[in-house]
């Protein structure tokens, strides 16, 4: 497109196109089209071609087109045509504009696809070894414009954080209800029994709560759900059994273990961790229920992504042998 400023001397000066008063300036796409594609190609002919519409109906648009606009876009010299100053000013931000949407487009097209987002995502302890881990990975592995954001925090932590919508997904032991919180997904897993290499219980296949009584004892405190199962239990056995370490996490319980410090009853997942050489594990009955559930805050809609990973992380923790039910 050649610039009104090569143009021949004799050609003549553009007009100002009077507007009437209170002409409507809302600019109609398919004007920006038309204008768009004159400018590109030259001419009327090749944007008529170029857009498959009939040469008549491009001047038309195009002569509305500058007559709400206010200004001569091109001018006509032995039949060429040239744009304005006006109309490459107006060009250069038009094209800019389009280059805006072509982003926008894109950008659609990476959410939809699940190509861009961030996720945060928290979880208990316990969670944070084996089956979670390895989702989430192979979750990334096929999205890998996400990012996402990892946090093990205690269960109370964790449900606060999904009530008050700072965390998009929660991994914790909750009740059945609780305000802000809504469930995905619940899950049972059973705790064991885990001991040093070894160590009497090894001889044993089921750890039952009359073994507990001649061991020290590495105990959760009785304000966790494990802990408030295994003081029940023991209770209704008839055994005073006081703890002689207590500690807030199945990792720090298994880690005290490692150290001849006692034996412990914990989650499977953490105990999973210990077992190759340092620790031995056993089942123990009655079934301490290691509880959790997969959670996301009531009152917010959660982006596509996030419910993907929610149902990926639902598929892959139902398919971990240490869950032994998923409601």
């Amino acid at each position: 497109m050649k610039d009104k400023s090569k143009a021949p001397a004799q050609a003549a000066a553009p007009s100002r196109i009077k507007t009437p008063k209170n002409a409507p300036r809302r600019l109609k796409p398919h004007q920006l089209e038309i204008f768009s594609a004159i400018a590109s190609t030259g001419s009327i002919t090749g944007a008529a071609k170029f857009l498959n519409i009939s040469q008549p109906g491009v001047s038309r648009s195009l002569a509305d087109f500058e007559r709400e606009i206010g200004f001569t876009l091109f001018v006509r010299d032995k039949k060429r045509l040239f744009i304005t100053p006006e109309g490459s000013a107006f060009h250069e931000e038009l094209s800019r504009s389009f280059t805006g949407l072509e982003r926008l487009a894109k950008a659609a097209e990476e959410i939809r696809q699940m190509r861009r987002g961030h996720i945060r995502i928290m979880t208990m302890p316990a969670l944070c070894y084996g089956a979670v881990p390895k989702a989430i990975k192979s979750f990334l592995d096929r999205h890998d414009s996400l990012s996402l954001n990892f946090e093990a925090q205690n269960s109370q932590r964790v449900i606060e954080s999904v009530a008050s919508q700072y965390a998009d997904i929660g991994i914790a032991q909750v009740p059945a209800s609780y305000p802000g919180v809504a469930i995905h997904s619940s899950f049972r897993s059973d705790a064991v029994c885990v001991m040093p290499p070894g160590h009497p219980l090894c001889a044993r296949k089921i750890i039952r709560p009359s073994d507990l009584q001649d061991h020290p004892l590495i105990a959760l405190p009785p304000s966790s759900m494990a802990g408030q199962q295994l003081n029940h239990i023991l209770r209704e056995a008839g055994l005073n059994i006081m703890p002689r370490v207590e500690t807030l996490t199945s990792f720090a319980a298994c880690a005290m273990v490692v150290e001849g410090l006692g034996v412990a009853v914990v989650d499977p997942f953490t105990s999973a961790v210990f077992t190759r050489g340092q620790l031995e594990q056993r089942p123990f009955r009655p079934i301490v229920n290691f509880g959790f559930r997969l959670l996301y805050p009531e009152h917010r809609i959660i982006s596509t992504a996030a419910h993907a990973l929610m149902e990926h992380l639902a598929k892959a923790l139902s398919a971990d042998a240490r869950v032994a039910g998923r409601s």
